[in-house]
């Protein structure tokens, strides 16, 4: 039971602090917070499959107590957030995240 809370907790963290801030916005209509929440699952998912999509071809260390030095969620957010902050690369790499997206 544990195991599932711990899980339930890093969704929420990845939501919040650890992630895309869901806390900030203040909103208080329950239909733009219902939505929002749908928006940030589908946006929280897409990350985790780039962060499998990059750790398939990268290893991702390992630290001495036995954890990832990144977890998948965070791996895929950065890639992610990277690619959004790049001009150079934007069409080919956001071509590779829709494909991972697609599962094509």
């Amino acid at each position: 039971m544990y195991k599932q809370r711990w899980t339930i907790e890093n969704l929420f963290g990845n939501m919040k602090t650890k992630g895309f801030n869901l806390e900030n916005t203040h909103i208080k209509d329950d239909e733009k917070i219902k939505k929002l929440i749908a928006l940030l699952t589908i946006a929280m998912l897409w990350c985790y499959l780039i962060g499998l999509w990059i750790e398939s071809s990268i290893k991702i260390r390992i630290k001495n107590h036995g954890r990832k030095e990144k977890s998948t969620f965070r791996k895929g957010l950065d890639h992610f957030t990277k690619i959004l902050n790049s001009v150079e690369n934007l069409i080919f790499e956001l071509d590779c995240v829709f494909k991972v997206l697609s599962c094509t």
